[in-house]
């Protein structure tokens, strides 16, 4: 999901992902929730900040972007608790909604080929990535779709752009540690 940015009567509203850093930047900024809109609503006087702040969560603030899609493909097994998010947490790919339900690609993320499971107790269930596993996140922008490509590396993971050379682009991504 793009983050969506509208000038309103009461000050700035703002669509995206949910995001705790950003819940909680947003409201020291004096932001409040409209729950019919589903949006963040911050006075015109931090719209500098605010969108400061999408740009260093998103990767964007809300003024139109280049998007990609980005690939994703798991180079060995890994298993966390509930989800599996790359770059320290910022970022969900894949989720379990209990011990037997099966794997599943986050919003916006698509499965090409592999394997997503579930397993763990009914109480800590997990979220496997298959080694193998690809996915695809759709319409990201460019500028977090590079951040996650610059990432620091852990071995887990390949992560490139689609259509971009493999060579140029890759790096090993690493994935939150629950």
């Amino acid at each position: 999901m793009p983050v969506i940015t509208t000038k309103t009567a009461a000050g700035i509203a703002i669509a995206s992902p949910y995001n705790a850093e950003f819940v909680a930047g947003i409201k020291a900024m004096l932001g409040r929730w409209n729950a019919s809109d589903k949006t963040w609503v911050v006075p015109f006087a931090v719209e500098a900040e605010a969108r400061s702040l999408l740009r260093a969560i998103y990767g964007e603030d809300g003024t139109p972007v280049e998007r990609v899609d980005l690939e994703i493909e798991f180079l060995r097994d890994v298993e966390e608790r509930g989800e599996i998010c790359l770059a320290g947490g910022d970022v969900t790919i894949a989720y379990a909604r209990g011990r037997d339900s099966g794997g599943y690609p986050a919003a916006g993320v698509a499965k090409i080929a592999g394997s997503l499971r579930s397993g763990g107790s009914r109480a800590n269930y997990t979220v496997k990535a298959c080694a193998g596993l690809r996915l695809r996140m759709v319409g990201i922008s460019r500028p977090l779709a590079e951040r996650l490509i610059a990432s620091d590396n852990d071995s887990t993971t390949r992560v490139w752009i689609e259509g971009a050379s493999t060579a140029d682009t890759t790096n090993v991504v690493p994935l939150k540690r629950g």
